[in-house]
């Protein structure tokens, strides 16, 4: 049985926050979820805040939230909101704002939920989140079209993930533009977040012919898009390419979920400080070699798609532009390996991967300048 569900309204393209004109159905006052600078910076935040002056939305600016936010912090937006009454919820940023929004219109509608009572309260017991629109402003996570809230929790020095069907965003106002002053850097590192969704999503148990086309595209958006990066180049055209790709990814996780790429990853976010990015670009092509004595055809169509022979020629289009430069001791692979392999993310997999064979892969999984 095939089951596709992504209620969320995308509205793509050079100005599409500037010219929404419909942000007042959601309500009279919300609050502005984001980071204390990028969303000014790029243009997103002064162009929302026209937009819901003209509409005569009332709004408030909670702007304390930094990359892998913590759940306190969301908590602590979301008891702000209720305070000011807000109707909607409005996440400007990369995934780590936009994550927030999400767990930020949780606490909102459920002022009885606090800290992690967040990922154990029952479901039928709490209020429906808050409308969630959300402003993107980097081209990677695929957060504007997801229901999934990541966020660091310290007690468990991970990340941890919150989904319901209420945290899909009802809109995503997606304008390149707002990607133009993103630093090389994090561009390249958002880019291999969004490829690795895509390649992930096709190699699941949960994939369906309606993920699969969508991952596909996104494969050849974004890895036509790092070539030209790789070549010099990073145009308009490529920060709209990116920017598709990124939200097709999106769409294809939101119903397949992640992988031990993902749940990997965290850790060396978590303990490391790499962008989530660059985390993932370490075991991306581990993860697909892996993959191909389970699903050889899936996955030469995926390595077609990227234009590229076999995973490690595809790392190679994105890891010499990466800041990947580290070592991993016997007992952190020992660690990481059972923590990923408790992660359900593993499970996922068309292959499943033992604790053993995490070991080896988290442990051969070792970058050089």
């Amino acid at each position: 049985m095939v089951s596709f569900y992504n209620p969320v309204r995308v509205v793509s393209g050079v100005g599409a926050c500037k010219s929404f004109t419909e942000i007042g159905k959601f309500g009279r006052k919300a609050i502005i979820v984001c980071g204390k600078n990028s969303a000014r910076a790029c243009g997103a935040l002064g162009d929302m805040e026209a937009l819901l002056q003209e509409a005569g939305v009332e709004y408030i600016i909670f702007d304390k939230i930094m990359q892998n936010p913590v759940v306190s912090v969301c908590d602590e937006g979301g008891k702000l909101a209720y305070k000011f009454g807000a109707a909607f919820v409005i996440g400007i940023g990369g995934g780590s704002p936009l994550d927030a929004s999400k767990a930020v219109a949780v606490f909102a509608a459920n002022p009885q939920i606090s800290g992690n009572a967040l990922y154990d309260y029952p479901l039928e017991k709490r209020n429906r989140a808050l409308p969630i629109v959300a402003v993107g402003t980097t081209a990677g996570t695929g957060s504007e079209v997801t229901q999934y809230a990541v966020l660091t929790v310290p007690e468990i020095e991970n990340k941890r993930t919150y989904r319901d069907t209420d945290t899909f965003p009802n809109l995503a106002l997606m304008d390149p533009a707002y990607t133009y002053s993103l630093p090389r850097r994090f561009t390249i590192s958002t880019a291999v977040d969004a490829l690795a969704h895509a390649i992930e999503g096709s190699l699941l148990k949960s994939s369906s012919p309606y993920t699969d086309g969508a991952a596909l595209e996104a494969c050849r958006l974004i890895s036509n898009a790092l070539r030209q990066i790789k070549e010099g180049k990073l145009d308009e055209q490529v920060r709209v390419d990116l920017l598709t790709g990124s939200t097709l990814a999106g769409q294809v996780i939101a119903q397949t979920g992640t992988s031990f790429v993902h749940a990997a990853g965290y850790m060396l976010t978590y303990f490391r400080n790499l962008p989530h990015g660059e985390a993932n670009a370490v075991f991306l092509a581990d993860f697909i070699e892996f993959s191909r004595k389970a699903a050889p055809e899936r996955v030469a169509a995926l390595l077609a798609a990227c234009g590229v022979k076999n995973a490690r020629e595809l790392e190679e289009l994105y890891a010499p532009m990466m800041e990947l430069d580290f070592e991993l001791g016997g007992d952190e692979v020992k660690k990481w390996a059972a923590i990923a392999f408790e992660n359900k993310n593993n499970g996922n997999g068309l292959r499943v991967a033992t604790v053993e064979e995490l070991e080896a892969m988290i442990g051969e999984s070792k970058f050089r300048k």
